[in-house]
């Protein structure tokens, strides 16, 4: 059952747009890019916290909620509460997942483009600025620095909204039950190195660098749904109910490679964060710190025209 939850969650969760498939070089002026890529999304701390919270039974809860067994009381149902809120809050930061994204850039001037992406649930837009290399304008002028025909440098800034709801009707009925609320907004900022193959990457490139995540979330939970899964009041049973806003930092790194010819690209990529998701209030019965690394495994198709 756990193997087929952690599957269904894989493959359905929505979360904030952090892969990084952009080359130094920002897309020439007047130019279009548009792609689409497979995205993963593993971290090692939801892992952990998503397998503590199954091994109390979700339906247990459900059957509490609806009447058709007792109401928890004491250390016991306590500890069902926190095991569970544990599960749906981490889940919700950082999710176990793979989807698809799609994106499109346009190269609105010399050293800028624009670009927008759809990825499972979540839009994001952002803007690049090229540094480093050629830009190849029609008046033959190069970029702020210009290290040679072969090497682009890029610095982006990128923001992204998500409203989250649990991606399998099982959990869903888990957070329905706890009247959870979740939203995050997201500023990434991206530099990116690239090393072009071909002259103004004819036959694409291979980039890395390095990311800087600012996630700014707010989360709750509905005070008469938690107490209804109760015998005695939430006072008696020294229960406090969390609602805050917080924000989460996550340092990272990435390497992509992009390779075709002129028009069509494949890219694989390889985002590496670093995240301290800080202490959290359970309800009063425990603080629980969350802190791991997500891996973000991409590969995709791109297009240009």
């Amino acid at each position: 059952m756990r193997f087929f939850l952690f599957t269904l969650l894989f493959f359905a969760s929505c979360n904030a747009p952090r892969a990084n498939l952009e080359t130094g070089r920002v897309t020439p002026r007047g130019k279009f890019t548009v792609g689409a890529d497979m995205r993963g999304n593993i971290p090692t701390e939801t892992v952990s916290a998503l397998y503590d919270g199954l091994k109390s039974s979700v339906d247990d809860a459900y059957d509490v909620a609806t009447g058709n067994s007792a109401k928890w009381t004491g250390e016991t149902g306590r500890q069902n509460l926190a095991k569970l809120v544990d599960a749906l809050v981490i889940f919700s930061m950082d999710p176990l997942a793979w989807g698809f994204d799609f994106r499109a850039r346009y190269g609105f001037y010399d050293n800028f483009d624009l670009g927008i992406k759809y990825d499972s649930g979540a839009w994001a837009g952002d803007v690049r600025f090229q540094f480093m290399g050629p830009t190849n304008t029609k008046n033959g002028r190069g970029s702020l620095i210009d290290y040679g025909p072969r090497w682009y440098g890029s610095l982006g800034i990128q923001y992204s909204s998500i409203d989250y709801k649990m991606p399998i009707s099982y959990l869903e009925k888990l957070q329905d039950i706890l009247g959870y609320e979740f939203t995050r907004k997201d500023i990434l900022i991206p530099i990116a190195f690239s090393y072009s193959l071909g002259p103004n990457e004819t036959f694409g490139a291979i980039s890395f660098g390095m990311v800087y995540n600012l996630g700014m979330i707010k989360y709750g939970f509905k005070e008469d749904m938690i107490a209804e899964l109760f015998e005695r009041s939430l006072e008696e049973e020294g229960i406090t109910v969390p609602s805050e806003d917080r924000s989460i930092h996550a340092f990272g790194g990435f390497l992509n490679i992009k390779l075709g010819y002129r028009w069509v690209y494949a890219i694989a990529s390889l985002s590496v964060y670093y995240q301290n998701y800080g202490k959290y209030d359970i309800f009063g019965i425990r603080s629980k710190h969350f802190s791991g690394l997500t891996f973000i495994p991409t590969l995709g198709l791109m297009g240009t025209f």
